[in-house]
C-alpha cells in the first residue's frame, strides 16, 4: 500500500481509536461499510430496520466528524491495513 498522506493521517488515528471505543454493533455497521455493503444489505445482516442503521451512520458520521460514508470505508480499510501490517 501507498503511504498514507500527511493530511490524511491525523483522521487515521482517531478513526482507530474510534474503532477501539465503539459499540460492537456500531462496529459492525462500519466494518459493512467498508465492504461496500448497502444500508439495505447492512439491516438484513444485522437483523435491524434499515432506519436503524441511517441511524447508526448518521451517529457515527458526527461521532467521527466525516462528512460521507465513503470516508468511513476508507479509513476502516487504511486502518485494517495498517493492523494488518503491525501483526
Amino acid at each position: 500500500m501507498r503511504e498514507i498522506p500527511e493530511s490524511l493521517q491525523c483522521h487515521v488515528a482517531s478513526f482507530q481509536t474510534y474503532l477501539s471505543i465503539v459499540n460492537q454493533v456500531k462496529a459492525e455497521v462500519i466494518s459493512c461499510i467498508g465492504e461496500g455493503k448497502s444500508n439495505g444489505e447492512i439491516a438484513a445482516k444485522l437483523h435491524l430496520t434499515e432506519w436503524t442503521i441511517k441511524k447508526y451512520i448518521s451517529e457515527i458520521l458526527t461521532e467521527t466528524q466525516l462528512k460521507n460514508r465513503t470516508q468511513i470505508a476508507l479509513l476502516y480499510l487504511i486502518s485494517n491495513d495498517i493492523s494488518d501490517r503491525q501483526s
